[in-house]
């Protein structure tokens, strides 16, 4: 299976090409750009990917490893295939774009990355390696804030990160996103706390809102979709969860798929089983991008909700 899997990713790697890396029309000074956005890149919630890239094997399939989800296949009523290999090739951004502004003793960054890649899949069922791909074109968004220091810290830094919005994952071309994740909830032991994004813009406060997780927890996450492309597939979408805390014997991306229940959401529970940082993320896409080989019909949305497990000494940024 890995040179099964290396080989598919092999097949659609994609040319490194030249990335703009641009400042936004922000008012802040070197020094402070310079450290605002240092301290972004360390935080674990800034990096560019969000899991596996290129063509895995699908967790949502009994695979033979157990993460505590259970073997689940697809469901009865599928029409279109969830096909067993399928990913994405981001490839380096073509494009990043991070606006950062200074008003008085707080700091607001917007950060964009734009990434032209594919959607690689493998719809044939021979044993044969069988990649095919399709364009993708995403844009990465985030924001955060921040507060200036009365005292410097111990690592000479006058600049606090004090909120974080999720990163959200949407086609760069607006005509394109046909799919939207409108409400996305977090529920930590049984509704013990609970988290509810309808906004993928909204801040989440580090100290408040944000997730703060202990291995063991139980994690419930659901989603709404809506979904304009009205083009009659059973299901019209597939809604994905990528995980990297949820591996009990290491710290690993995997992604499971959620299903829809009675009251039209897409759930799935998870147990977190490592301390670190990541993200939480839900990946809705169009089932129509499942169902060719190579059109130009791949359509998604994805919402990844930070967070944080155990106390910041013990965090490893995510994986990412």
């Amino acid at each position: 299976m890995k040179r099964y899997l290396a080989a598919l990713a092999a097949a659609s790697v994609l040319g490194l090409g030249a990335c703009s890396d641009t400042l936004g029309p922000g008012n802040a000074s070197d020094q402070d750009r310079a450290e605002l956005l240092a301290i972004l890149d360390e935080s674990g919630w800034f990096t560019d990917e969000f899991g596996d890239d290129g063509a895995v094997v699908d967790f949502s399939f009994g695979s033979g490893f157990d993460f505590g989800f259970g073997a689940l296949l697809a469901e009865a009523q599928d029409e279109v295939p969830l096909v067993r290999l399928w990913g994405r090739r981001h490839g380096r951004p073509v494009a990043r774009e991070r606006t950062v502004t200074v008003e008085g003793d707080a700091a607001q960054v917007t950060w964009i990355v734009t990434f032209e890649g594919e959607f690689v899949l493998d719809r044939t069922d021979d044993g044969q390696i069988n990649p095919t791909s399709k364009p993708l074109a995403h844009q990465a968004v985030q924001h955060a804030v921040f507060t200036r220091r009365a005292e410097l810290d111990d690592q000479g830094r006058r600049w606090q990160l004090v909120g974080v919005s999720p990163r959200e994952w949407r086609m760069t071309d607006p005509d394109e996103r046909t799919i939207t994740l409108t409400r996305v909830e977090i529920s930590i032991n049984g509704g013990e706390r609970r988290i509810v994004i309808e906004d993928p813009a909204a801040l989440l406060d580090i100290d408040g809102r944000l997730p703060r997780l202990e291995v063991g927890d139980e994690v419930r996450v659901a989603a709404r979709v809506a979904n304009d492309s009205d083009l009659g597939n059973t299901p019209p979408e597939f809604v994905f969860l990528h995980l990297f805390h949820a591996n009990p014997s290491r710290r690993a991306w995997i992604r499971v798929r959620m299903f829809r229940n009675d009251a039209g959401e897409y759930a799935r529970k998870w147990t977190v089983r490592h301390p670190g940082r990541g993200r939480i993320v839900v990946d809705a896409i169009d089932s129509q991008a499942f169902n060719t080989d190579n059109d130009d019909d791949y359509r998604a949305h994805l919402i990844g909700i930070p967070y944080r497990v155990g106390s910041d000494s013990d965090s490893d940024g995510g994986g990412e």
